[in-house]
This record gives C-alpha cells, structure tokens and sequence, in this order.
C-alpha cells in the first residue's frame, strides 16, 4: 500500500449510514507520505442538531488515492425522556459496532448547573421517581463499551445529547 495517505471523515443522519447520503466533515490534510507521519488524531462535530437526531459515522482510509479500508459505522446515542406522575422515563439508542456494558444516568444539578451521575444501569432505560411534577429535569447518558477484539481499546466511552421534560 503505497503513500500518500490519508482519513477521510463521513456523517449522516440517523442511526443507519448510507454513504450515498453521507456527507464527507473532515479529511487528513495534507496526505502523510509514510505511515509513521499519520498522527492519531480526534475531531470534534460541530454546529448539529443533536436534539432531533442521531448522526452516524463512518472513517475510511486511503493509500496512493485507492480505497484500503473502512471503519464500520457507529452512531451517537439518542435520549429520549418521556413525562410520567412524578416520575420521567429515559430510553436511549445507539447502532455501533462495539458492545456497551453500562450506562451512567447524569442529572442536572439545578442549583449548581453541574450534571451529576444518578445512576448506573445495565440495560437501555432507566425511570427517575419521586419528582415534583410540573418541574423540568434534565439528563443525559454517558454509555461505557468495548470492542469484542483484545487489540482493541477496553474504554470507549459515548454520551447522549441532553434531553429535558417536565
């Protein structure tokens, strides 16, 4: 696989990616001219509607302009709250291709404006009780994973947008 190299970056929205749909939100630049020049690098999405939708994400990674390989696609986790009598019901989706062990609930502390862990749960919903109805609450979810290879990270750690209801 000869140089150049390089990472191209793609989104869509929803759960399911559709690279026809996709759209391509960052790229190495320039190409690295040998594999020890490719940095690990992060990149932080900005300015989406995280309220309304998941986006999933898909990497691929290039070698003399030819395709050599492709992430699978992952999406964000979606929360959803959902009103009861002093209680709310949170229930939150993710399509990745990891497995999630736990997921710590985060409360907003309405006194300090901190989110605070509540909770940790092991499957994919969690109710609050003992609410003052007519109040609104705050939460989003941090979800704790890994992939079923040993080569690969044991923490990959993803949090949900933040969601409210009264």
């Amino acid at each position: 696989n000869p140089p150049p190299y390089r990472f191209e970056l793609y989104r869509c929205s929803g759960f399911s990616f559709n690279l026809s749909n996709a759209v391509l939100i960052h790229s190495t630049s320039p190409a690295a001219a040998s594999y020890s020049s490719l940095v690990d690098t992060t990149f932080n999405d900005t300015g989406i509607n995280t309220k309304d939708s998941a986006w999933s994400y898909k990497l691929i990674f290039y070698s003399n302009n030819d395709t050599v390989g492709s992430s699978a696609p992952a999406s964000s986790v979606y929360l959803n709250v959902q009103s009861s009598d002093q209680s709310l019901y949170l229930s939150w989706s993710e399509n990745v291709p990891w497995m999630n062990d736990s997921f710590a609930i985060y409360k907003l502390n309405k006194v300090t404006s901190v989110y605070n862990p509540i909770d940790t749960v092991y499957t994919h919903s969690y109710t609050d009780v003992g609410l003052i109805n007519d109040s609104n609450y705050c939460y989003y979810v941090q979800t704790y994973g890994h992939y079923t290879l040993d080569s690969f990270s044991k923490s990959l750690i993803n949090n949900s947008q933040e969601d409210c209801s009264i």
